[in-house]
Formats: C-alpha cells, structure tokens, sequence
C-alpha cells in the first residue's frame, strides 16, 4: 500500500507543477436603486459603473476558480467513511427506537447504497456494542434490532475505533466522519474510565492522516449535554450539534438523523476549503460578526461549456463533452465604499492522497452585477433575509448559552418580529418575468426561514418561562445555530423524495404529459380577449404562454374557490361547502405554490381550512384574487383542446386534493363535485349582480363539465340520475342525491336530445320536476332545522308550503287578492311570491296542520302472546350456547326443539297470555302556527343558496 501512496502523490505533484496557475473570477452582486449610473472608482469589469450612493454596503460576492479537468480523478477519487453510532438503550424503546431504524434504513437504502463517495458503517450500542452486518438484506437486519439493556459510551468508542479505515476497497479514505447519538448518559462505567475511552478514540482519529469529524446527535433532556459538547470536539475538525426531544413530534428524531447525514452524504468529496482575506477597511459578513479573513466551503462541479464560435472552441470540440471543472461559492461582504470593488486573496486548500495542498489564485477578474429586475430584487431580498436569520440564530444561540440578561432578549425579540414582518411580506407573485423555478425555489426559502424564526420564537418563550437557561434549551439552542449550515442539503433531500415520493402512482400520467403535443394553431387563434380573460392573475401567466411554457408540461389554468370541508366530504365528496366562487383565473402550480407557502407562515388551517363539523369555523385562505376574495383552492377550465388534455391527465390528484387535502386520496365520486360547483354557480345569477365576467366563467365551467361527462363515460350515470329523481322519490332521497346541487349541474350537462326526452319536446314535464325539486329541498332544509321535531310536524309544515290550503294560508304582510289556484306548480309559485313580499320583521302565521299518518287507516288487531315455556327453554338454550353451567333438570334437546319451533313459525303459534298496555307517544312543543320569514326563507333553500327569494 505504501507504493501505491508513493505514486499517487509523484502523480499528483506532476499535475500540479503542470498546471498554471488558478484564476479566480468574483462577482460582485448588488441591488440597483438609481438610474442615473456614473463612473465607480473601480475599472476591473463590464458592470462596475453605478450611481454613487446608489447600492447598499452589504453585498453578495460571488467566485468561480475553474480547475484543470484532469484533476476530476484526484478530486473525485475519494471516499468519505461514515460511521453512525446509534444508542438502543431501554429508554429509547418504542417510538425512539422506530425513528432511529427509519433513519438508518433511509441511510442505508437510499443514500450510501446509491452513493460511490460515501461508505457507512452502523454501530449499535447498549452496554455493549457491534457493528451491524447488513450483507444481505439490511431491512431484516435493522428490524431485528431492539432496544433494551443499560449505555456503556465507553463500548460504543470501543467498537467505533475498530471500525476506523485509512482506505476502503483500495480506495484511500479522504475523510472519517462519526455521528454519535444518544438520549442520556453512561450508565455503566465511571467518568475516569469514560474520559479514558474518550482520549484513546481520539488519538485514533489524529492517527488516521486525514479530516476526522464527530458530529453528536442529542435525544430528550436527560441526555448528557456537556458530555456531547466535548465529543464533538475529539475530531480534527470540529463537528456539529443537533438536538430534539419527543415533543417536538412523533418523526422529529428521523428527521434529525436524516439530515445530518444527508449534510454529509452531499458534501463528500464535492467541497474544498477556500481561505480568503480582503484588503483595506471592507469586511466578510458571517454570523459571528464582521470578519476580514474567513475560511469559506467551495463546492466542485463538472459543467458544460458554452459554446463558442472560434478556432478554441473547435479545438477544444475533443474535449469530454465540453466540459470543465469548477469550485463555485458566494459570500456576503461589508463594503467601506459600496461603488468600489474589493480587494481579496484567494488561497484554495484541499487534501489528496493524504496530503494538504495550499494553492494560490489569482484574482483575474472583477465585475459588479446589478440587480434591476423585479423578480431578481425578490431573490435577493430573500437572500438577505436568510442571511438575517442565521446571524439573529447564532446571537440568540450565544444569548441563551450565556444566559443573557432581559434587555439583551428585548433586542432579540424586537429583531425577530421586524424579521418575521420582512418575511410575511415577500410578494412572491405578481412579478412578470418571474418563472415557476425560480418562485418555487423561493417558496422554498421562504418555508425554511418561518421554521426558524418559529424556533426563535419558542426558544425565547422557554428562555423567558424558565427564567435561565436548562440543559433541554442548552440543547435547542445550539441545534438551532448548527442548523444554520443544513440548508443545502435540507433542501436536497426535499427534492429528491418529491420525485422519488408515490413514483409509482404518478408515472403513467407523467408519461402521458409527456407526450402530448401543443396545438400551435389552436393557441395562436387565440383572440388577445381570450388571452386577457385567460390569464392567470398569481404567475401573470396567459394560457398561451403556460402552455408554450418548454420548462412545464403539467401546468393548467383554472379558477379559485373558498371551500370548507365537513370530515362527511371524504366520503361523499359533494357534501363540500362552497364558501365563494372567484371570479380570478389561476394556474394549478400558482395555487398549489400558493398553498404551501402559506402552510409554512401560518400553518394548514389557515392555508386550507382542514376539516371541520363547525359550519362557522374560520374559513382557511391560501391567497386571494383580484377583487381580494378569498382563494383556498381550485378547478380547471376547459379552453382548448391541448389544455383539456392536460386538464384530463391532472384532473384526478386535482380533485384528490381538493376533497381530501391528498393528490393520491383520488376517487371517481368526486368528479361530481364539478357538476356540483356548477349547480352552486348557476344558483347564484342575480340579475341585478351578475356580469359579464361571472357569466363568461360560468359559460367556460359548463364546457368543461360538459367535456367531463362526455369524455370520461358518466353519461348514462349522469341521464340515470335524472331520470331517477323525475320518476320517483326513492331517487330523491340524500343517500341517493347527497347535493342537490349536483343535479342542477347534472342536467345542463346532458345533450339537447336526452333533455327532450326527459322533459318533453316541448319542456311539458319540467313544472313536475320543479316541483320535484323544491319540495325535496324543502324536506332536506326542514328536517335539518327541526332535527328534534317529530316527522309528522315537519311533514305537515313541509305540505302546507308545497300546496298551501286555500285562501288566507300566509298572513302577517301579503294580502292575497287571487283566487285560488289549481295545479301544484302554479300553487308553489304563488306561495314563493308571497313569502317574497312578506315583512322579514313580523312572524309569518302558516296554518300547517300536524301530519298524522294513521288518518283513514284502521289498525288491525293485533295481540302479543308470551309463554313462560319458551322462556324456560330459550334460557336453557343459552346457556348451553355459553357454556355456561347447566342444572340436571335443565334438558337441553327439548329446549333446542322448543326454540327452533319458534324461530320457524313464530311466537303467535306457541299460545300464552296476551300484553296489554302501550307507551304513549312523547308530546312536541312546537308550534306550526308561528313560522318566522327566516324559517320559511330557510326551508325555501338548499346548503344556503335561496331558491324562492326571488320571483
């Protein structure tokens, strides 16, 4: 093995001793708020002209050093050995103890399996520990695990140094890293002999030649906090602190563990160190204060070459794949004079084969960057608002730590609210230019930034209860400043599984989008009236440009609703309760954006409304439309045939979601929540209101559920239904019509022909089904507001406003002047008149007598019988049954013949004595005789909407 190192590093000194020297290329970004641009007192660069006192001191350098590409085998030859060490005491038994085999399977399977930088081995420890053979099936091998037993650290070290490796598979090992988790102390050896363990595991580390990093995962309060704060400090690099405890939730210890690792699974063998001082008075902002030297990490990339039209490029056309290697990273610095460009010395420092190279760059160009864009002024905003809450966390870290005083929390706090301000209000949407990446990756930002100002919050609240500091906000403190280094690899980490999550529910769809093609002729027919109507009011997207969008195949246009959902609605969808129709168009990735990043700020109920039995519950608004009506969710439109294609490929997880708050939690029950929300939008057209915009998205929304039913087979459902409710009550009932809105939307989807033939040629039959219609909304409104009323009473009230009884029926404001009516539609019409022109203050007197169904019928006479020899046999057979214990008197074959007797002809042909008596009916206390108008408007309406308020 000593040869092999022997040539590794002549080879590696003949590269370097090859190559020129590094030329650094900065960048320094800036945000513009003059127009007036005049000389700067730098000359380095296009863009380093701005107005003096045009920029902001604090600004974002941005460096590029490319590499020569036959470095790619040095810099990628390298192997990161990961060790986790994971406590299975007693005391994490149950929840803990699941958590940490997720993780660990999570480790294993979808990472280290996956990642040719990265070797893993676990260590599992009580009061002894071994490393976990996962050769075969490591899924069998982690469930076999269980926690029990006592914690011995000095086991765990024992074991850990065993594992340590200078080279794995012949390939030499670039960095040992150790994550060390535990939720208490060492409970079976005593502190000189866990000190002892301590400073052998150390001089190991010192003796493996390269970067060794311990970082320590800390797991409820009992957990020794100063123990771990010296651990993490045994490396040659000083490691990491992370911290939860279970009431921070049931996934919280995963999630911790997960990311830890993936913080080191993503930068292994992908990052060098850069040391880089600046010149004169400016400074490097970090967390920790202005600095004028720092030590920043670089990131290593392969990436494409642009292409050149010059002899070079031609030359160069051998080249792998036009390609080149670069270390990229950005900073943010204090500038003395903002219009200057500063001066900084770049020294990039990297280990190979064991060996630490310092190489110096030279700085070959500068040039300043204006931000002027709309959009780009929203990045950089929110840039500058992550880089404020990592300082704000490491102040309020070191706060904590050293039990700062209350003025010094009074700072904080007033920091943290102007923060938190900042943070509400980013405008993500309106922006044009802005693209659906570009706001998807701020979303993100902006979803990282309320976690932690939501843990700054809470840690304040603790510090403040608890008057000082204890070792659980110890803990969270620290956590919460390390945490500050997670973000990359965090958000990494989300990505992936959104692609890797439910792959196997969505690919056929994604495949079909695809593969489907955009109609150029059909966009380009496309009226500029079209485009403004169609035009997303959240992206500033119009269909055209969303469906011409290269970069988005799946995105669709539709418009926004304010829903609430009962927990009935995930059964039968059309239960939804439509708070407002918006008159706004919007994509379905504006929304869903929208939705997410207002579940980060404020939390699910207040994006979506979650369900809820409380008709009055707040109503959850993800974002609101032009007129400032509130949006919680969203329908697709049909517009062209191209966008109904993609409207067809995504109309299941779109309606998944909309009923069950799960783009998988689909069912073909909830297309008729279209057909619903169309009779919802028919029923409120007022004459005097509605505008040509309502009726223009009505008239597009009943060409889209007419597609629906036509193009997804629900036809002839769709016809049976009607027909059913016109031709009997059995298909009026809710079980049968859970919405009646739903039928409104289902007849004006059904084709001209089938219409005629449900109604007549000539509508004849439609005043039956008026009927129909009102007197089964009248039944459902007044047994949901006399609940604790008797059947016969609502019966006779719903009766007397279907037929009414003659002249002076309703008195108290309407003075009837007709005569009386024949025919129940022209009856029913007048009645919804006179209720109309009533006076809303004065009770309406409705003369409704109480039902009685047994009216004309002659009960039959019926007599009960009984027989003590039945019941003597019955409970003879019971027992035996039972198994319970049975008398010598008690024959059980007689008995059995005695039941089946009666079982097979009933009690009336075994004889005895006859039962008199009858429980009198319990009397109701409601009067008929005093109906409110806001009772007769009430049972005159279906789910709010009214039906006779107008004539």
């Amino acid at each position: 093995m000593g040869a092999s190192k022997s040539t590794l590093s002549q080879t590696i000194q003949e590269t370097i001793q090859n190559s020129d020297l590094l030329e650094a290329k900065l960048i320094l970004e800036s945000i513009a708020s003059g127009d007036q641009p005049e000389q700067s007192h730098g000359t380095a660069g296009d863009g380093a002209s701005v107005a003096s006192g045009s920029v902001s001191k604090e600004q974002l350098l941005k460096l590029q050093i490319p590499l020569p590409m036959e470095w790619t085998s040095l810099l990628q030859n390298k192997r990161t050995h990961v060790i986790v060490a994971a406590d299975k005491s007693g005391s994490m038994s149950g929840n803990p103890w699941r958590q940490v085999q997720q993780a660990l399977l999570y480790m294993i399977g979808d990472v280290a399996s996956v990642n040719p930088s990265v070797a893993l081995d676990v260590v599992i420890y009580n009061d002894k520990a071994s490393l976990l053979q996962y050769a075969g099936s490591y899924q069998d091998a982690v469930n076999r695990v269980n926690a029990d037993g006592m914690t011995s650290f000095a086991a765990a070290f024992s074991c850990i140094k065993d594992c340590l490796k200078t080279e794995i598979q012949g390939t030499p090992v670039s960095k040992t890293v150790v994550v060390f988790m535990t939720d208490g102390a060492d409970t079976c050896n005593r502190g000189a002999d866990i000190d002892r363990s301590v400073r052998s595991w150390k001089e190991a580390l010192a003796r493996l030649g390269h970067e060794a990093i311990v970082h320590v995962v800390g797991f409820s309060a009992q957990h020794d906090y100063n123990f771990l704060g010296r651990l993490r400090n045994t490396g040659t690099t000083a490691g990491l602190f992370r911290y939860t405890e279970p009431s921070d939730g049931t996934e919280a210890l995963k999630a911790k563990l997960q990311e830890l690792f993936d913080f080191v699974a993503l930068s292994a063998g992908r990052e060098v160190d850069m040391l880089m001082k600046l010149e004169g008075e400016d400074r490097f902002y970090t967390p920790d204060g202005s600095k004028q030297t720092v030590t920043i990490k670089g990131e290593v990339v392969v990436e494409e070459q642009e292409e050149e039209s010059t002899e070079e490029a031609e030359a160069a056309s051998s080249a792998e794949g036009q390609k080149r290697l670069l270390v990229q990273a950005d900073t943010w610095v204090v500038m003395a004079d903002p219009v200057t460009l500063p001066q900084v010395s770049i020294t990039l420092k990297m280990q190979v084969a064991q060996q630490d190279l310092e190489l110096p760059c030279l700085v070959k160009e500068t040039s300043r960057e204006l931000v002027k864009a709309p959009a780009d002024k929203v990045l950089w905003a929110v840039r500058v608002l992550e880089r404020n809450a990592d300082s704000l966390s490491v102040r309020l870290s070191k706060a904590i730590t050293n039990s700062g005083d209350g003025g010094t929390f009074d700072q904080l706090e007033k920091r943290l609210t102007r923060l938190q301000d900042r943070v509400t209000n980013v405008q993500v949407y309106g922006h044009k230019g802005m693209d659906k990446e570009l706001r998807r990756a701020l979303l993100e930002h902006l979803k990282e930034l309320q976690g932690k100002i939501d843990r700054m919050h809470s840690l304040v609240a603790d510090f403040r209860r608890a008057q000082g500091s204890s070792v659980s906000l110890l803990a969270k403190a620290n956590d919460l400043r390390f945490s500050t280094q997670f973000t990359k690899s965090r958000r990494q980490r989300i990505m992936d599984k959104r692609v890797s999550k439910n792959v196997s529910a969505v690919q056929e769809a994604a495949a079909q989008l695809s593969m489907l093609r955009v109609d150029q002729s059909e966009t380009a027919n496309l009226s500029q009236n079209a485009l403004d109507f169609f035009h997303c009011v959240l992206s500033q997207y119009n269909v055209r440009e969303l469906l011409e969008d290269p970069d988005d195949n799946s995105d669709v246009l539709g418009f926004g609703l304010a829903i609430k959902r009962s927990e009935h609605a995930l059964d039968e969808p059309t239960l939804l309760y439509i708070h407002g129709v918006s008159g706004s168009l919007v994509s379905r990735t504006s929304i869903l954006e929208a939705l997410e990043h207002k579940i980060q700020l404020s939390g699910h109920l207040s994006a979506h409304g979650g369900f809820t039995f409380d008709q009055h519950a707040e109503l959850g608004v993800a974002t609101v439309g032009q007129a400032r009506e509130p949006i919680n969710s969203w329908l697709p439109l049909y517009i062209t045939k191209s966008h109904w294609d993609r409207v067809k490929l995504l109309l299941a997880p779109s309606l998944g979601y909309l009923c069950t708050l799960d783009p998988l939690g689909f069912d073909p029950k909830q297309q008729d929540v279209l057909l619903m929300v169309l009779g919802n939008m028919i029923s409120r057209l007022d004459p005097d209101t509605t505008g040509q915009h309502q009726l223009r998205l009505l008239f597009a929304f009943h060409r889209t559920c007419a597609a629906m039913v036509a193009d997804f087979g629900m036809a002839e459902a769709v016809e049976e239904k009607v027909r059913n409710f016109c031709s009997s009550i059995q298909g009026r009932t809710k079980d049968v019509l859970a919405n009646l809105y739903t039928l409104i939307g289902s007849v004006v989807c059904l084709p001209r022909e089938t219409l005629k033939d449900i109604f007549g040629e000539n509508g004849e039959k439609l005043g039956s089904f008026w009927v129909s219609f009102i007197a089964e909304a009248y039944r459902r409104a007044a047994g949901q507001m006399y609940k604790d009323t008797s059947d016969n009473v609502v019966d006779g009230l719903v009766d007397c406003l279907l037929h009414g009884e003659g002249q002076g029926v309703i008195q108290g404001g309407a003075t009837q002047t007709e005569p009386p009516i024949s025919g129940p539609t022209e009856a029913l019409l007048t009645r919804c008149r006179e209720v109309a022109s009533c006076n809303t203050a004065q009770p309406i007197k409705v003369d409704a007598p109480v039902f009685d169904p047994a009216a004309g019928v002659t009960a039959p006479e019926v007599k009960v019988k009984t027989s003590r020899k039945v019941d003597r046999a019955m409970e003879i057979w019971a027992k035996e049954k039972l198994g319970c214990p049975l008398s010598k008197k008690d024959d059980v074959t007689a008995a059995k013949k005695v039941v089946t007797r009666w079982l097979d002809f009933g009690p009336q042909s075994v004889g005895g004595a006859q039962i008199e008596g009858e429980k009198e009916a319990e009397k109701d206390d409601y009067n008929p005789e005093l109906v409110t108008q806001s009772i007769v408007n009430t049972v005159a309406q279906q789910d709010n909407v009214q039906y006779c308020g107008r004539r």
